[in-house]
């Protein structure tokens, strides 16, 4: 996952892209990150914790909450 983590961080958390653009990365990120750990169910959980309220911090709305 960390991998993951450090190229979102090294980009501002994906600020400044256009929706469409950081909607795309988000959700790179949250497949790689996800295929990060064999107890994909509770990674699941983890995730969405995560990535509910962080797009919505980048004006991306999510179907998921």
């Amino acid at each position: 996952m960390k991998p993951s983590m450090s190229d979102i961080e090294s980009r501002n958390f994906l600020r400044g892209l256009n929706r469409d653009t950081a909607a795309t990365e988000a959700v790179d990120a949250l497949a790689r990150m996800n295929s990060t750990h064999p107890f994909r169910e509770g990674n699941g959980r983890t995730l969405v914790e995560f990535f509910v309220p962080w797009p919505k911090g980048l004006g991306i709305r999510s179907n998921s909450a």
